[in-house]
Parts: C-alpha cells; structure tokens; sequence
C-alpha cells in the first residue's frame, strides 16, 4: 500500500479527501485526471479481529502478546536484556557443538535441490511482476493472478517436499541431541511439561499461499530472481 492509504494519519481522514488530494496530484502533473487506485480504509475498530487475523495470517495468542508488550511500553527497538550464567557455559557449548554437526552437512546436502527447485518460482514471480504497471500500490487479484497463482502451487511442491524433507532431518537431531541431553543432565518432566505448554498457543496457524506469492514477486523485483 502507498504510504496515505496505510498511515494512521490518512486513517482517521476520510477517503474522498484522499480521492481528491489523489486526483489534483495527478492533474497537476500530467494535466489529465487518469483513473486513480485508491484504497478504501474502512475506520478503526469496524472490522471484526477474526477477519483481520484471518487476512493478515496471524494467531489471536501472538496479537495478545504483542498488546501485551505495548501496553507497557517496552522498547521493541532493542533485544531483551539478558543476564549471563556461567553456570550454562555448558548448555551453550552443547548446543553449538551438536548444531553444527548436523546443520553444516544438511546445508552442504540440500543448498543445491532448494536453489534449483525453487528457481522456477521465482521466475514465475518475477516475470508476473515485471508485467505490472509502475508504480503498483496493490496487486489485483484477477483472473490473471489467479491463473499464475496455480501454477506457482503446482512450481512449490517440489520445495515443500524438500522443506518436509528438511524439517524431518531437523527433527531427529533435535530430539536425538536434545534427548540425550535431557536424559544425562535434566531428567525433569515437570520442565518439560510447562515449556510445553507454554508454546503450544503458538503452534499451528494458517499458510495463505496467495500473499506468500505476492510478498515473492515483490521481494523478487526488489532483489532478482537468482537472490
């Protein structure tokens, strides 16, 4: 979105004055009124939280979270400040030693069949959004889209199986250096059992392919196909 139809300030004005401040932009720099895209802002607080969850692709528990932060104000521009304990010297040592074993040859394995299989797609990306005119403050979603939207479904397969393929790997090391090092050092299930349910409103969510596919032609027109 252009940055009037996004900003809170262009929020609370309505949209024919935005329409208007549009339109006498365009007259007075090419003489001519073309067609205007224009968003329509629907004011804050009339759409239900379950619908812009649902659009945006987010989790009520990670919305709450994050209203949580807000609402005392803590600075978000800088990582949390963390003490150090020697006494995890080991734990982190473990952890780095154990990583790099496994993660090294997954990324020396598997950097070649995810660059390869994933290149199709992001040509498709690419090539869809150099048809767009410029400049483009929102990719309609038409026939057209919709068309190149299933065949990037058919191009992602391929790398979702391999991103299955990884996850998968990522697993058995996990939990066959992770067990251990339960087994050996910790041996708490009460532990366990809290972490557990700590992140479990965290798991799951939605995958909206459309976005993820319009997110692509924009990150590919900014940085190339081949990045």
């Amino acid at each position: 979105q252009s940055p009037c139809s996004a900003c809170s300030p262009c929020q609370a004005r309505s949209i024919p004055a935005l329409e208007i401040a549009a339109l006498s932009r365009q007259i007075a720099c090419t003489g001519s009124p073309r067609p205007i895209m224009a968003a329509q802002v629907a004011p804050d607080g009339q759409v239900p939280e379950a619908v812009v969850r649902r659009v945006n692709g987010e989790h009520k528990h990670t919305n709450a979270h994050a209203r949580d932060i807000k609402s005392r104000g803590d600075d978000t521009s800088i990582d949390e400040p963390w003490e150090v304990d020697p006494k995890l010297a080991f734990n982190d040592s473990y952890v780095m030693f154990t990583t790099k074993m496994y993660l090294y040859p997954k990324l020396a394995l598997l950097w070649l069949p995810t660059f390869l299989l994933t290149l199709p797609y992001a040509s498709l990306a690419h090539t869809y959004g150099s048809c767009l005119p410029v400049p483009t403050d929102h990719v309609r979603r038409g026939a057209g889209f919709h068309a190149s939207l299933l065949v990037a479904r058919l191009l992602l397969i391929p790398t979702f199986v391999l991103g299955l393929v990884s996850l998968v790997l990522d697993y058995v090391f996990y939990y066959l250096f992770g067990g251990l090092f339960f087994l050996l050092f910790v041996r708490d299930l009460k532990q366990y059992r809290a972490s557990q349910k700590v992140i479990a409103p965290y798991r799951g969510g939605t995958i909206l392919v459309e976005d993820i596919f319009v997110a692509s032609i924009g990150q590919c027109l900014r940085n190339g196909t081949m990045e």
